[in-house]
């Protein structure tokens, strides 16, 4: 991608984002009115990594390291070349080709700096981070030392969670542009299916980062995320204007469709490995809960839970 481009992706991205951040819908949950949040992308840190925290009381700042970008423009390249979104689309045009990076790239770092916007919104910081800064790809610390994998892992499904409704709402305004432009029609069915597999991708992605160590990873394993993420979005759907106009029982067909192929294509999960595997993604989305109020995470808060 040249420079031009990857400053126009950059704009583009942080525009939607702190243009929705400073919505009075957003501002209007915080607890203290003055508030503010910024988007920084870092083009002078190469690090492989995102930042979300405090830098100055009421003000906070999200910080996404070019390295992270670079990371996955490279992982949507190998996506794209691969076919697993995409289908019908794939072409050997190279200018065709570059557009399908270029909108799944966007997708996923919509997705991040929701992710880490989440984060400050639900008090992260505070608890990791020595209270200021939380390192989207590290184990956090505190004044006694490392968290326990087990907390960080929660604190980060949480921070999903919140992301999830947050793009599902986004998705809701840009979806028919990008339909024509991508199939050059407005096709719901396949706009939905691809664009919540490219999100299930992105956690595999990032699994190349984080490891395969669950003692020592700071995300729960792709599966785990992906199970959270597909919940929640299912759930929120009907309650979200300007999404594609489909019947529930095609929304829950699609959404079930995508998380299937995700587990049986991604991870060679068999027909009777399925269930078990499923139940323990649910079991572990249950503990979450249970950890926000062990850590009394309420008292943290920028934001009002709703």
């Amino acid at each position: 991608m040249s420079i031009e481009l990857w400053k126009e992706v950059f704009s583009n991205v942080r525009e939607n984002v702190d243009a929705y951040l400073s919505s009075e819908e957003i501002r209007s949950t915080y607890r203290d009115p003055n508030t503010s949040i910024e988007f920084v992308v870092d083009d002078l840190c190469h690090s492989v990594n995102a930042f979300a925290g405090r830098v100055a009381i009421n003000r906070y700042r999200i910080r996404i390291c070019a390295g992270l970008a670079a990371y996955l423009r490279e992982s949507a390249v190998e996506t794209i070349e691969s076919g697993w979104i995409f289908k019908e689309q794939s072409s050997s045009d190279p200018v065709r080709r570059s557009r399908l990076i270029d909108y799944l790239m966007y997708i996923w770092l919509d997705f991040v700096c929701f992710h880490e916007w989440s984060h400050v919104i639900c008090g992260h910081h505070s608890v990791g981070g020595s209270g200021e800064q939380w390192s989207e790809f590290e184990v956090q610390r505190d004044e006694k030392g490392k968290l326990p994998a087990e907390v960080n892992q929660r604190l980060e499904v949480e921070a999903d969670a919140y992301a999830a409704k947050f793009t599902l709402a986004r998705f809701s305004t840009i979806w028919q542009g990008l339909a024509h432009e991508i199939y050059g029609t407005a096709v719901p069915e396949m706009v939905l299916r691809d664009y919540l597999m490219s999100l299930l991708l992105l956690f595999r992605a990032f699994e190349k980062i984080d490891g395969k160590d669950c003692a020592e990873r700071s995300h729960p394993e792709p599966i785990d995320r992906a199970f959270v993420v597909h919940s929640f979005m299912m759930g929120e759907f009907s309650g979200i204007p300007g999404l594609p106009n489909l019947g529930k029982k095609e929304v829950e067909s699609i959404f079930s469709r995508v998380l299937l192929d995700f587990y049986l294509l991604h991870f060679g999960l068999s027909a009777e490995t399925l269930l078990p595997r499923i139940l323990q993604s649910a079991t572990f989305m249950a503990s979450v809960d249970d950890m926000l109020k062990k850590l009394k995470m309420d008292q943290y808060r920028v934001a009002v839970r709703r």
